[in-house]
């Protein structure tokens, strides 16, 4: 190990690629070779193959002692690269930001409130966004959603013929009257979703203001 030097040069602007390209004819010559039958392989591999107890490593190469790992402390090692790894590399990142670090003071203002402080990183913008494109995904699902109700409903007709199966019409519909998904209902989501992970309860958020047992 410390007699090779493991990397090489690369270019001063890229030090992810390798320097020499792939060669295709290194590839692996098993990859091109014809599938062998799996009892032939299995075969092949039980011929002279010794049990664990009968091989040992009787190798010394990778033992160490007190002595070798002294003589390691001493003489060190070889750390390729080491006093020019941490320079930069690359010329556009030498004008990074080199200004005060700490946080805004409009941020230090909403930090006292916690409701405050989620409103700032989360701004209302973003509730409005995430309602309209949750209704813009509603509206994109509705064919696929009364497929899959009319699936359920021919299903269970066939166990109950007295079941009724709407047209595809019909369903989409009754989909299409759904009312859009406003902002404040997303929050309120997700304020169930925190009181729930403090207090957790097995049934669903639609039980969340259940008053009285099943």
């Amino acid at each position: 190990m410390r007699a090779k030097k493991l990397f090489n040069p690369v270019g001063a602007d890229d030090v992810n690629l390798s320097v020499q390209a792939f060669q295709a004819d290194d590839e692996d010559e098993s990859v091109s070779d014809a599938v062998e039958d799996p009892q032939t392989v299995v075969d092949s591999y039980d011929i002279g193959v010794q049990s664990e107890s009968d091989i040992e490593d009787e190798s010394n190469q990778f033992q160490q002692d007190d002595d070798a790992m002294g003589e390691i402390g001493a003489s060190g090692w070889n750390v390729y690269d080491e006093h020019h790894s941490g320079d930069v590399q690359l010329d556009w990142s030498s004008d990074l930001y080199d200004g005060d670090h700490r946080p805004t003071r409009s941020a230090e203002a909403y930090a006292r409130s916690p409701l405050g402080l989620l409103f700032y990183f989360l701004p209302k913008q973003l509730w409005f966004r995430m309602a309209d494109e949750t209704e813009t995904y509603h509206m994109e699902c509705i064919s696929t959603d009364a497929e899959k109700r009319r699936a359920k409903q021919l299903d269970a007709q066939v166990k109950h013929l007295n079941k009724t199966v709407l047209p595809l019409e019909v369903l989409e519909a009754q989909l299409k009257k759904t009312k859009p998904i406003q902002a404040h209902e997303i929050l309120q989501v997700v304020g169930l979703l925190i009181a729930r992970s403090l207090c957790s309860h097995m049934d669903g958020l639609e039980k969340h203001w259940q008053t009285d047992e099943d």
